[in-house]
């Protein structure tokens, strides 16, 4: 039934003139030729977000939690059990987990409290419009074990002559924002670059949710091969071999700042950058694919960059994070029991078998 409800106001859509404008490119009309795809694609979202609200209602029927704690309120699973919670009468917090400049999840009102690592991102989500009685400063949950012990970790074990610099790229798939073809740009500026220093190792850590067809496509055909690629390690402990970090725009860029390690960020597109390593001055911003080995160079070798990124470091950490004492996780902990406690007061849903 919502299924036919979309379609039939698709086939409105369709009719309308201002929107069949958007699709006239130079004076062709491409509209008969990317309609039926586009259409496609909508009416697949529409019942993809439909059926996860239908879960997340399922699994909140079911758990009748006192508050319900997500780590990204811009993904579709997650703004699921948001708007359900909230119509519930659920209190939701959101944590944050991340520096991506775009993301949705700033839009105000998305969850009830927001839980964020300080001062720069309290500045950005009011800006957005979001209340400041939402915002609560609690540092970074994820990285209370690098600011405790983190920072004397060991190193990775690589098959590399100590002596040897280490270069590692943090590579993600293309992304919301972004085309493939800037992610396949920048995978082959990786391998131009390393072929442009063979005298630096390079690897790349390949992300979570990213294949390894491309990586190993640009590999083939040479010997030895210029890159090594990995996808299941410590990250952190790779970070820590590194001589020098490249990424576009990976969270891994700040644990990078925190190991004290010279930044590279790239962003071959046209759109700005996703992450403020370069506005801060804790990286070397990289524009063109060429640009990519110099910058490295100067990232290993030259003084002043070096200089220059170190004397950047701590304003950038000092911003980002309100504290930096391995006691983000308890702070947040911490909200959400009050938030749990509160909302038992006011007669919110009880666990079954759980004492009021």
């Amino acid at each position: 039934s919502h299924a036919r409800k979309v379609r039939e106001a698709l086939a409105l859509l369709a009719e309308n003139p201002a929107f069949r404008s958007l699709f006239i490119v130079d004076g062709l009309d491409a509209f008969p030729f990317l309609w039926g795809e586009v259409g496609s694609d909508i009416l697949a979202a529409d019942i993809a977000t439909s059926r996860m609200i239908l879960r997340a209602d399922r699994v909140l029927a079911a758990l009748q939690p006192d508050v319900v704690v997500v780590g990204n309120d811009s993904s579709f699973p997650c703004r699921s059990f948001v708007l359900t919670a909230r119509r519930r009468g659920v209190p939701t917090v959101y944590n944050q987990h991340g520096l991506i400049l775009d993301d949705a999840e700033t839009v105000p009102g998305a969850s009830d409290t927001l839980l964020i690592w300080g001062e720069s991102r309290r500045r950005r989500l009011v800006a957005l419009g979001n209340r400041r009685d939402q915002l609560i400063d609690v540092g970074a949950t994820q990285y209370d074990a690098l600011f405790g012990d983190g920072l004397a970790m060991p190193p990775a074990s690589l098959d590399v002559a100590p002596d040897r610099r280490v270069v590692v790229y943090t590579s993600a798939p293309a992304s919301r924002g972004e085309s493939q073809g800037e992610y396949l740009r920048a995978c082959s500026a990786v391998r131009a670059a390393a072929i442009a220093l063979p005298e630096v190792r390079f690897v790349v850590k390949l992300h979570p949710s990213e294949a390894s067809a491309v990586w190993e496509e640009l590999q083939r055909g040479s010997s030895p091969p210029p890159l090594t690629v990995i996808k299941d390690c410590n990250t952190l402990a790779l970070l820590a071999r590194a001589d020098v970090v490249a990424t576009r725009f990976s969270t891994t860029g700040v644990e990078a700042v925190i190991l004290g390690k010279p930044l590279v960020s790239m962003n071959l597109g046209r759109s700005p950058d996703r992450a403020p390593y370069a506005q801060a001055g804790v990286a070397v911003a990289v524009r063109t694919a060429a640009d990519l080995a110099p910058a490295i160079w100067r990232a290993l070798f030259d003084p002043e960059t070096r200089q220059r990124l170190t004397a950047a470091r701590e304003p950038f950490l000092r911003g980002t994070f309100a504290a930096r004492d391995g006691r983000a996780a308890r702070r947040a902990a911490e909200v959400v029991i009050d938030h749990a406690i509160r909302n038992r007061m006011v007669g919110g849903h009880t666990p079954a078998g759980a004492p009021r």
